[in-house]
């Protein structure tokens, strides 16, 4: 076998991976042909640095569509081994926040650029982080791959948070 259509197919898919990771110019780019992927990686690097910027940024795009807090909807997320928390968003002064339900237990969170990145969407108050995709950019509430984290201080090591997951793989409820 030659080690042509291997190649080929090596620089295929770093061009796909070039354009999954630094975004639509990356994909343009990789539509212009295998032999040009390498060009195209080395030129997406600068966007690959702002990837983190782009994330922030896009906390605002879904915030657009949020409500206050009274005329905010309640979702519920069905979530691995049977597990299920209700969540809300909404707009403040700051941008974007979640109320959250589970098991009689209620907080706000607002939107945590820190936390978050070009695919995850974090809220947290420092004691509990929500966390859900960013997929689709524009609504909250059509995100999917929400976790629960409770942050806790152990008594060995007060100053050291340990991260317990109480809930994992969430999908809202149709």
């Amino acid at each position: 076998m030659s080690s042509k259509p291997l190649l080929l197919l090596c620089s295929t898919l770093t061009a796909l991976l070039c354009a999954c990771s630094a975004g639509n110019e990356a994909a343009e780019a990789s539509a212009s042909g295998a032999s040009n992927a390498s060009a195209a990686a080395a030129s997406q690097a600068p966007a690959q640095a702002s990837a983190s910027e782009a994330a922030s940024a896009s906390a605002p795009s879904a915030t657009q569509n949020l409500t206050g807090l009274d005329q905010a909807k309640w979702q519920t997320y069905h979530c691995k081994d049977n597990g299920s928390v209700s969540v809300r968003y909404f707009k403040t002064e700051d941008g974007a926040a979640a109320q959250v339900r589970f098991k009689g237990a209620e907080f706000v969170a607002p939107f945590s650029p820190e936390m978050s990145n070009e695919d995850l969407n974090a809220f947290s108050d420092g004691q509990y982080t929500w966390t859900i995709g960013n997929f689709t950019e524009t609504d909250f509430y059509k995100e999917d791959g929400g976790f629960l984290v409770h942050h806790e201080a152990s008594e060995e090591t007060p100053d050291n948070m340990t991260d317990n997951l109480l809930l994992q793989e969430c999908a809202p409820s149709q």
